[in-house]
């Protein structure tokens, strides 16, 4: 179950005075109160013994690699002092400082931490910082649960500019708002294309392909399933885009698209209009010839080599940087954030 308990309020006696709020359910979310703390490489072994951190939370860890300093985001659901006691920290070249972030009572769940996990990783991005390893799938929760978490890594955020840790090029702003999803998702434009439509009882979206990719439209109603785990990539794209307004609820569990989205397969397209598991090019109807030819379920793009996957040290020739790998294992997209609002 959430830490973040729904408490609602008494309902008024006639003696009381009218408020605005009579009636209704003040819904009062237990919010984490992010404590941020930090150490060098020379007192990394005293930090994890005495640092206060054997507890679910994330961390940054920075290297100074020539004129660079980049970063690594990872997370742990049990003990963040057990991560940062992996062998990883102790057989590459040492990082220059590490950041920790948990909650003050120490109360954060395995999910949440993989959400906070994926939200400061877009906003290193964000902050024009470079980024190690690839970007966590992150986890699906309720839309208030996500919310809250989004404040909470906002609060951490604000934390480590003021300790100066990075983000000093964010305005506050971007640390309020923090990231929207990975680029290339939201678009600013419907290209052209051929012309495709999905309609259910469950959802109705249009879909232009292109030679590189598929577009929802803008108008597009989806279906939100809330926070199923069997949909945990869409889920998690879901989620952000709700939390910066690209998807507007409608009713009951209807979504409307506002801003052309692009997927890399129809199948994702799919997957993302009606909720559920499945996704197939038979789905789609073609607009322009009267439903006859179906979208092609995936496109021939080359894949973009990973981000950093091996990094050479310029101090040590011989010495390389293993692949930083999230306890998250299905990791998969190596992109980054897109601003919030541009």
């Amino acid at each position: 179950m959430s830490k973040f308990e729904p408490s609602y309020s008494a309902p008024q006696t006639a003696s009381e005075p009218r408020s605005l709020l009579s009636g209704a359910a003040v819904v009062a979310l237990r919010e984490p109160t992010p404590v941020v703390k930090t150490t060098d490489a020379e007192t990394l072994a005293g930090f994890i013994r005495h640092g206060a951190v054997d507890m679910p939370g994330a961390y940054v860890a920075y290297w100074r690699l020539g004129d660079r300093t980049p970063a690594y985001v990872g997370q742990s659901g049990i003990s963040v002092a057990g991560r940062l006691r992996d062998q990883k920290f102790r057989h590459i070249h040492r990082p220059e400082r590490i950041v920790t972030i948990t909650d003050r009572d120490g109360r954060l769940t395995p999910t949440q931490t993989r959400v906070i996990e994926r939200v400061m990783h877009l906003s290193v991005i964000e902050a024009g910082i470079p980024i190690l390893g690839a970007l966590p799938d992150g986890a699906v929760v309720s839309r208030a649960e996500y919310a809250m978490l989004r404040a909470f890594c906002a609060g951490a955020i604000r934390q480590m500019q003021v300790a100066s840790l990075g983000f000093q090029k964010l305005v506050a702003r971007d640390v309020l708002a923090g990231p929207v999803t990975e680029p290339g998702i939201v678009l600013d434009a419907v290209p052209d294309g051929s012309h495709f439509r999905l309609e259910t009882r469950m959802a109705k979206a249009e879909m232009i392909q292109t030679a590189s990719d598929f577009v929802l439209t803008p108008g597009s109603l989806i279906r939100d399933p809330g926070p199923d785990p069997r949909t945990r990539t869409i889920g998690v794209l879901r989620l952000e885009l709700g939390y910066a307004g690209i998807l507007e609820q409608v009713e009951g569990d209807l979504l409307r698209v506002l801003r052309p989205l692009r997927f890399s397969s129809v199948s994702a397209a799919s997957r993302f209009v009606t909720g559920l598991e499945g996704g197939s090019p038979s789905q789609w109807t073609n607009v322009d010839d009267g439903g006859g030819s179906l979208p092609r379920s995936t496109l021939e793009i080359p894949s973009a080599p990973p981000v950093l996957k091996t990094l050479v040290v310029p101090t040590t020739p011989s010495e390389t940087l293993e692949p930083l790998v999230s306890e998250d294992r299905t990791i998969r997209s190596p992109k980054g954030g897109f601003r919030h609002g541009r």
